[in-house]
């Protein structure tokens, strides 16, 4: 709560520096009371430095006093008895606080030297966590900020084009219905991107759009084609039909009278055929 309340405990990744306590217990006393209450007189001693070094920025010594059924009891709530606004802890907080913005404005030039060489081997990401560790009240405080800005789009930059190499990846082994889907899924996890990084995505979306839209066509001209020699078959057949019919019906009109009218009895009567019929006329 001290750390937190007196803004020691900040957003950046750099934990050498550290807020500590000991308790030195005074007097443990029993009450007169019935029941008896346990009454515990601490000496409670604040620490902030440089737990890497062991530099000690600032110390302050607090006298507390808690009452509990036990020991223990007494012992946390003479520990919950400590403000985070006591003027001796404010001091301690405020020189600890100075010395640890000290140490950055000595080692901030070099700390931004090393974040500069993680970027450029293409590790951004502890790049911005080395650039994070300076706090607010440095001198370079705003340069380090800006960096974390530019580093941070060059790390989006990069994993969004590992996802866009993924996608077209999959397109390329699978440009099917089921790979597009797998394309989709991918192109979703982009975030941020950039206008370099839009435009590739539109090339590959334009890509899938094209080859989908030819493959339809294909199949459209396969349809038309398949209609089409039906066609042609169902013609042909209509004109064999048409051939046979005009070939009985020429047939027909070649024959004799006489054995056209035979025919006709014959199927009439159960008659003998047409060749037992003669026409006199």
């Amino acid at each position: 709560m001290i750390a937190t309340q007196n803004g020691l405990s900040g957003a950046g990744v750099d934990n050498r520096f550290i807020i500590t306590a000991r308790l030195l217990p005074i007097t443990i006393e029993q009450t007169a009371t019935a029941p008896s209450k346990t009454v515990a007189k601490l000496s409670v001693n604040i620490y902030i430095g440089d737990g890497m070094n062991g530099t000690l920025f600032s110390s302050t010594e607090l006298n507390v006093q808690g009452l509990g059924n036990d020991k223990s009891k007494a012992y946390l709530n003479a520990i919950r008895s400590i403000s985070p606004t006591n003027p001796n802890i404010q001091a301690a907080v405020e020189k600890g606080c100075q010395g640890i913005i000290n140490y950055y404005d000595n080692t901030s030039a070099s700390i931004i030297s090393k974040a500069k060489a993680l970027a450029q081997s293409g590790k951004h990401d502890e790049a911005v966590n080395t650039l994070a560790s300076i706090p607010s009240n440095c001198k370079d405080y705003v340069l380090a900020q800006d960096l974390i800005a530019s580093y941070g789009e060059s790390a989006i930059e990069e994993v969004n084009l590992k996802l866009l190499n993924r996608a077209r990846a999959i397109w390329s082994s699978s440009p099917t219905q089921e790979g597009a889907a797998q394309v989709r899924n991918v192109l979703c996890a982009i975030s941020y991107p950039s206008s370099n990084i839009q435009n590739k995505v539109r090339e590959l979306t334009n890509e899938m759009s094209a080859h989908f839209k030819e493959q339809n066509n294909k199949q459209w001209e396969l349809l038309e084609k398949e209609s089409q020699r039906w066609h042609e078959r169902q013609m042909k057949q209509i004109e064999s039909k048409r051939e046979l019919e005009k070939q009985r019906l020429q047939n027909f009109h070649d024959r004799p009278v006489a054995s056209i009218i035979g025919s006709i009895f014959g199927s009439i009567f159960g008659g003998p055929s047409s060749r037992n019929y003669r026409c006199n006329w």
